[in-house]
């Protein structure tokens, strides 16, 4: 599935948008009785405000710590 978004918070909402996305996946799939396929995203305006900055380096941080265990 492709999908186009125009603006994308990534601070907040995208999380839940993407979530509901792959539901819609699902169901086309079970509908039509074929595996589920990649979700494509192309989003023109990936962003995030900066009431979550914070939150988000947070989440960077713990990634960038995770990366470095696996290797």
């Amino acid at each position: 599935m492709y999908i186009y978004c125009r603006s994308l918070d990534f601070g907040c909402k995208a999380y839940v948008n993407l979530v509901m996305l792959y539901n819609i996946l699902k169901q086309i799939s079970d509908e039509i009785n074929v595996k589920i396929g990649d979700m494509n995203l192309i989003v023109k305006s990936a962003h995030v405000y900066d009431k979550d900055k914070e939150k988000v380096n947070r989440i960077l941080d713990d990634i960038k710590y995770i990366g470095t265990q696996i290797l």
